[in-house]
């Protein structure tokens, strides 16, 4: 709970349901759709099938490729914002984007691993998430090409 935006009475609920509802809280005029499903490489196209920008957010890096490589092989429309070493006690400033291939971009400090024992602390991966955010936003208004 503490990086991400769930509060105690979200505890047991779908993520994407409690996401959903905080998300009309916030502003009820937009039109949110919640799904609940294992992503695996045979569904992940189909369920991303109304978006033009994916932002990946996997803790897991197994899922984490897994999702971009079937949405990047997958749709040539599509553009792909991943993440990638935001853990440790580091300024926020070394969190940077970086563009890795045509529809594929990567924020984070590509460096920094919760497996070397540096926890995930709120700041960063806020910063990470801020920096994803942004760029989406961009490709959404075609800021990038």
């Amino acid at each position: 709970l503490n990086r991400q935006a769930y509060a105690i009475a979200d505890l047991g609920r779908p993520k994407s349901a409690a996401l959903r509802d905080r998300i009309a809280r916030i502003n009820p005029y937009l039109d949110v759709r919640a799904t609940q499903a294992r992503l695996t490489p045979e569904n992940a196209v189909p369920l991303f099938a109304d978006a033009s920008v994916v932002c990946e957010a996997f803790d897991d890096p197994v899922g984490k490729a897994m999702l971009t490589e079937s949405l990047l092989l997958g749709r040539g429309d599509l553009a792909v914002v991943g993440a990638s070493g935001m853990a440790g006690h580091e300024r926020a400033d070394t969190i940077v984007t970086r563009r890795v291939g045509r529809r594929w971009w990567v924020c984070g400090d590509e460096t920094s691993d919760i497996g070397t024992g540096a926890p995930m602390v709120a700041p960063r991966v806020m910063a990470c998430a801020g920096a994803q955010a942004i760029l989406a936003i961009r490709l959404v208004l075609g800021l990038e090409q």
